[in-house]
């Protein structure tokens, strides 16, 4: 399933003084979750997540397109029949698509797919990380969480991840803004699954928007929810391969 754009404000704080005598880092957690256009003005070519199977996704996960089908068709087959004085037929067919409408809406408010599941953490993972707290980003990973940064690998773990989020982003890297938009998952095994993203956010020491797309892979251990294996960097604007991101 495919989320649309959402926006989070971080709360306004002055911004401290920052010197700028060591070389910042080509790759921070602040590019973990930054998407802004490439210099050019055009979006880069990214490959996406596979789609979710079409009756799941619009009997669960997207009904409102079927509902207003179900709705629209019942108008005119109550039309259809009220011009021809059969008013009787009428009052069936609107009572049958009110209830087969009515059924579907309140089946997918009900019902929560993985899908929609692991968006819902990866949403919690992301403003864990931008909003510097440390703890609730760290639950959400393995023990053998690794990451691939623009084809590189490499190695991490959720000690190291952590420190940093609770260092630098409520310090150098503090977030004046972010948001995400075109999440979607896949489930892709039994135990296993990713999702994607694409993010924007403006650093306070710079105030200008940088982004990137990012995929996280999620893996299900017996007795556990999903967690976080792997944090992959598609695309990061303005950087290209071959450097030490420093994770």
């Amino acid at each position: 399933c495919e989320d649309g754009a959402i926006r989070v404000r971080c709360s306004d704080v002055p911004r401290a003084a920052h010197t700028m005598s060591a070389p910042i880092p080509l790759l921070t957690m602040a590019h973990l979750f930054t998407l802004a256009r490439t210099p050019s003005g055009i979006e880069p070519t990214i490959p996406r997540l596979p789609d979710p199977p079409m009756l799941e996704r619009v009997a669960l996960e997207d009904p409102w397109l079927t509902i207003g089908g179900l709705a629209a068709g019942g108008l005119i087959v109550c039309g259809m029949r009220l011009r021809q004085a059969r008013g009787k037929p009428a009052a069936v067919v609107a009572a049958v698509v009110a209830a087969a409408a009515g059924g579907l809406a309140a089946s997918a408010s009900r019902v929560t797919t993985q899908r929609e599941h692991l968006i819902d953490l990866s949403r919690s993972f992301i403003d864990a990380v931008a909003t510097g707290q440390a703890d609730p980003a760290v639950r959400l990973l393995s023990p053998d969480v690794d990451a691939l940064i623009l084809g590189r690998s490499v190695q991490t773990t959720p000690e190291r991840i952590g420190g940093f989020v609770g260092r630098e982003m409520n310090g150098t890297w503090k977030l004046r803004e972010y948001s995400l938009s075109r999440l979607a998952a896949s489930i892709d095994g039994p135990n296993v699954a990713r999702t994607q993203m694409r993010a924007r956010a403006v650093p306070e020491v710079t105030a200008f928007p940088n982004g990137s797309w990012w995929i996280l892979h999620w893996r299900k251990d017996p007795g556990q929810d999903w967690r976080i294996s792997r944090i992959e960097a598609q695309q990061i604007d303005g950087v290209g391969g071959g450097f030490n991101p420093g994770l």
